[in-house]
């Protein structure tokens, strides 16, 4: 994918996140009232801060781990056809309830004016974050559901900011041997 005023893949973006663009593009452009509109695209990312009193998800027993070894982020992809925009984010988190996520995406269709019904919020399933829900016998860690609910925001917020004309590439290759 290249983005406004690139001429190099982005390969921050998370893989997911890219195939889930062109696989809904077709179903956005068919909402687009002006077909000969170009597509404008923007993306960022929100760094996640975990510290080291946090339960980690995804285990019978929640743990607690000493220094993160990798970043945790929200990715975000924001698509434009004319007036109909759509944000796609990929979350480094086990999973989130609506009851979480219906207050950010309010937030998003305040700040930005994409449609609530056009917000795709997708969680990566990482066994290795701080708990963002009830699970097993532990529950979340409010201070870290918390970033991530702002991450979020701020990962759409800048991507609309990014918008700018952009082309969807792909590549088909077959190996034979």
């Amino acid at each position: 994918m290249l983005l406004p005023g690139s001429h190099f893949p982005v390969p921050a973006l998370n893989r997911s996140v890219v195939l889930l663009c062109l696989c809904l593009l077709p179903l956005f452009q068919l909402q687009s009232q002006q077909p000969s509109t170009r597509l404008q695209a923007g993306a960022a990312a929100a760094e996640l801060q975990a510290d080291d009193s946090m339960i980690i998800a995804g285990g019978i027993t929640g743990y607690q781990l000493q220094g993160q070894e990798g970043k945790l982020r929200c990715v975000a992809v924001v698509l434009a056809l004319g007036p109909q925009k759509l944000a796609i984010v990929a979350c480094d988190v086990l999973m989130m309830t609506r009851q979480v996520l219906d207050p950010v995406i309010a937030e998003i269709e305040s700040a930005t004016g994409i449609s609530r019904s056009n917000v795709l919020i997708n969680c990566t399933h990482t066994h290795h974050a701080p708990s963002t829900m009830r699970v097993h016998d532990y529950a979340p860690d409010t201070v870290f559901t918390r970033r991530v609910q702002e991450g979020i925001v701020a990962a759409v917020k800048s991507a609309a900011s990014k918008l700018g004309d952009a082309d969807f590439l792909f590549a088909l290759g077959e190996e034979k041997t």
